[in-house]
């Protein structure tokens, strides 16, 4: 006898029929199915992240091109993978490992200096206009400068005979009551016109007459050019020249060490005689100054402080001379 229980209705491929309960096989196929979708999945992440760092490699940031700039600074920025930053040490991501282009050195603007510009008083009364434009520097030394008006050997004159180098002179000529006789006052005069007369128009000149004290000739303590109103300016100054009085050098040369910048060289004048204190404080003011002074004595040789006046020149690397009333050497 055959059991009910025991026929269960099957269709002929082993599956259930419609409205059965599904069987143990139907599990299996859904995992089947996730497996293959987690995989597809994971593979087009894959993709779309290689597809992205190959975008990222291609990105170049630039420095701006904005005007005509020429030093540009281009950074190339990349993304890398996870395990390269893991990877890398702090020496590889040190500020000194990155290239910083050299920039152009500082350009330092050379200060330039004022030129000097001088007006000649004596232009105002000649109506002729004369106008300096050099830079005074320096003074004192004889054989060094450029020839324009800083000292040096540029030009020369001559006073009485003596010969000196440079482009600026100073005169300190004896004014006292002895210079009165034997037209030696007159002589001077003729060789202080003649020496100025001989300088080149860049150079300058300065005469200081003194008895008790100091006189400047014109007054003027500065330095004169020697252009062609100066020197008729100075000409004109002299036969205005009167004298009288003692002999003492000392405060002419005050005044020519108050004038800037100092001489090339000094002629100094005497027909008479000083005290030796006043010759000691003469060589006081000249020490270290390196200006040749060259001493002159003139008229009767007994009555001159031709001793001092030797010592002076000596003293300054300069020449003494005497000079007869008669306008010989002596």
């Amino acid at each position: 006898m055959i059991s009910h229980m025991d026929q269960t209705p099957h269709s002929e491929t082993g599956t259930p029929a419609a409205g059965q309960a599904p069987t143990e096989e139907r599990p299996g196929l859904w995992r089947r199915r996730a497996i293959r979708a987690l995989t597809v999945g994971i593979l087009g992440s894959l993709l779309l992240h290689a597809l992205f760092w190959i975008l990222a490699t291609s990105i170049w940031i630039g420095g701006g091109s904005r005007g005509t700039g020429s030093n540009v600074i281009q950074i190339e920025m990349a993304i890398a993978p996870d395990v390269e930053l893991s990877n890398a040490t702090l020496e590889e991501l040190s500020l000194d490992s990155m290239e910083v282009p050299e920039q152009a050195p500082d350009v330092v603007a050379e200060s330039l200096l004022d030129e000097v510009i001088e007006i000649d008083p004596e232009a105002l009364e000649t109506g002729t206009e004369s106008l300096d434009s050099s830079i005074e520097t320096g003074g004192g030394d004889i054989g060094e400068g450029n020839g324009l008006d800083g000292g040096g050997s540029g030009g020369g004159t001559s006073f009485f005979g003596i010969e000196a180098q440079g482009n600026r002179f100073a005169y300190i000529v004896d004014i006292s009551g002895s210079m009165a006789f034997g037209g030696k006052i007159q002589s001077t005069a003729k060789e202080l016109t003649s020496s100025i007369n001989k300088l080149n128009s860049n150079a300058r000149f300065v005469v200081v007459f003194y008895n008790g004290q100091a006189f400047p000739l014109g007054a003027r303590k500065k330095w004169t050019r020697a252009a062609k109103s100066g020197k008729s300016w100075a000409k004109k100054k002299l036969a205005d020249v009167q004298v009288g009085g003692a002999t003492n050098p000392y405060p002419a040369f005050q005044v020519v060490f108050e004038i800037s910048p100092l001489p090339d060289a000094i002629y100094f004048m005497t027909d008479g005689e000083f005290p030796d204190d006043i010759g000691e404080r003469i060589l006081d003011i000249l020490e270290d100054t390196n200006i040749p002074v060259h001493a002159i004595t003139f008229g009767n040789r007994s009555q001159v402080a031709g001793q001092m006046m030797r010592r002076i020149a000596k003293q300054t690397g300069g020449t003494y001379t005497h000079v007869n009333s008669n306008r010989g050497g002596g």
